[in-house]
């Protein structure tokens, strides 16, 4: 992984095709009294040809409730695809948030909350199982 660095990423992303897509991802998790972020940016090149992955972490000195680290996962979504929405152009272009469609799970509490404030800002995005760009690579860097 790469550090999630924008000039970076706006050149990686003006550099590929038409046809690659690109994915934001983001993830959490409490360990001890902090609470850690995570962010992704996924390149998929010709959206078959392999990619990259742009990275960073965030610490919070706090233990923080579950719904406040929730919609900070969403903020720090929202923050990254806004940044790289002038770039991206007509390539593919989801915002993958880790909330689970399984009402049996508290994530799927703020499903309408992030459906609402990702579609008002104009991002596709995907919640659990599809969401793989947090539930698996911002996931990853949390462990």
């Amino acid at each position: 992984m790469r550090p999630l660095v924008y000039s970076t990423v706006f050149k990686e992303i003006e550099k590929s095709s038409k046809s690659s897509a690109i994915y934001v991802g983001a993830d959490s998790r409490v360990a001890g009294g902090n609470t850690l972020f995570a962010v992704v940016v996924i390149l998929h090149i010709e959206s078959s040809k392999g990619g990259m992955c742009f990275a960073k972490k965030i610490k919070e000195e706090r233990r923080m409730p579950i719904a406040e680290r929730l919609m900070k996962e969403v903020d720090l979504a929202v923050e990254c695809a806004a940044q790289l929405q002038g770039v991206v152009g007509k390539r593919k272009f989801e915002v993958h948030v880790d909330f689970n469609g399984d009402a049996q799970h508290i994530s799927n509490k703020y499903v309408t909350y992030a459906n609402g404030y990702l579609t008002s800002m104009g991002f596709n995005f995907r919640i659990k199982p599809l969401a793989w760009a947090a539930s698996t690579a911002a996931d990853h860097l949390l462990h």
